[in-house]
């Protein structure tokens, strides 16, 4: 798994690619101690045409795992809900980002600044990034970022073993980030992160990635639907 791990993982920050993958190891086991405990129920937040949930465990209220960070809502009382939850992020977990449309990361606004200390799981960095992708990973610490590389399944064939990422009872799938669809809103959706979650029940976590378009199949028994339907 060390060394898959490694093989998976990207940090542009760096200039010395050994010292880079060193960083990702030490904050995978950070990861994997912060999810010790595991995630036991995701709370999916009312952010209208956007996506924000929220894993925790039994401990506490605390968000231990944050699945994207859109809002998009305008009703007072829905916005200032979202916005709260938001806010209650701290440095005590980790946060996947599963790519970088607006509608998953414009609620980095609104996050305090120890938000930052978490771990956060995101895709590679695009060449050309939006004006809310500069904003979030202007807000994040080189240090605490583990990036994914970029798969094309078209020439890669999916393999569990080497192209998914286990912490705790979360495991994270990548999505064809090489493929274009014209059911697409956008170019990023096939290349989503995907997360499984698996304690009592096991629940999918799709963020915009089309299901014909999964690395792989999954039997689950709850599935998040994406607003894309």
């Amino acid at each position: 798994m060390r060394e898959h791990n490694r093989s998976i993982l990207e940090d542009s920050y760096a200039t010395d690619i050994s010292n880079a993958r060193e960083t990702s190891c030490t904050q995978l086991s950070r990861a994997s101690s912060l999810l010790r405990a595991g995630i036991s129920h995701i709370e999916c937040v009312n952010v209208a045409q956007a996506n924000f949930s929220i894993g925790y465990d039994n401990s506490d209220g605390n968000p231990l795992a944050v699945f994207a960070i859109g809002i998009r809502c305008k009703v007072s009382s829905t916005r200032s809900y979202a916005i709260s939850k938001l806010q209650q992020i701290d440095e005590n977990g980790i946060t996947v980002i599963s790519h970088y449309d607006f509608d998953h990361i414009n609620g980095y606004r609104y996050l305090r600044p120890c938000a930052a200390d978490r771990i956060w799981i995101l895709p590679e960095k695009r060449l050309s990034p939006s004006s809310a992708e500069r904003g979030l990973l202007a807000l994040l610490k080189p240090e605490n970022c583990i990036f994914l590389k970029d798969i094309d399944y078209s020439t890669t064939p999916f393999n569990r073993s080497m192209h998914t990422l286990k912490i705790g009872n979360l495991t994270i799938f990548q999505g064809n980030a090489k493929k274009i669809d014209t059911n697409q809103s956008t170019d990023e959706n096939a290349r989503s992160l995907i997360c499984l979650v698996k304690k009592n029940r096991s629940i999918l976590l799709p963020a915009d990635c089309l299901y014909k378009e999964f690395p792989t199949n999954f039997d689950i028994e709850y599935l998040i639907i994406p607003h894309h339907g």
